[in-house]
């Protein structure tokens, strides 16, 4: 689960012209969910409709993470944004989901 961009904004210190541009490319997909959605519901789910719903889906998952991308490319390292990234950078999977108390793990 990640955060949305109503916490991402407000956890940084700086913003750039970069940033201006990839949230306003986020919020012009994320215009498209209800225009694409209703439009797939209103036909019953034929393979066109769906497939752009899909897309539009798809093009919302990639403005997110372009806007994530350049917020921790912009913003100080010393910001709320990137301290939880600096706390988890060299650690794996298994350090964090596995408990550390049971035997044979270290």
């Amino acid at each position: 689960m990640h955060p949305g961009r109503d916490v991402l904004l407000p956890a940084v210190s700086r913003v750039s012209g970069a940033v201006m541009w990839a949230n306003l490319h986020l919020l012009f997909w994320l215009s498209l969910v209800p225009l694409s959605t209703a439009w797939m519901s209103e036909h019953r789910f034929p393979p066109i409709p769906t497939a752009v719903h899909g897309i539009v889906l798809l093009a919302t998952s990639i403005g997110y993470l372009i806007l994530q991308t350049t917020l921790l490319r912009v913003d100080e390292e010393d910001s709320g944004l990137a301290v939880p990234r600096l706390r988890c950078q060299g650690q794996d999977l298994n350090a964090r989901v596995l408990p550390r108390d049971r035997p044979g793990v270290r």
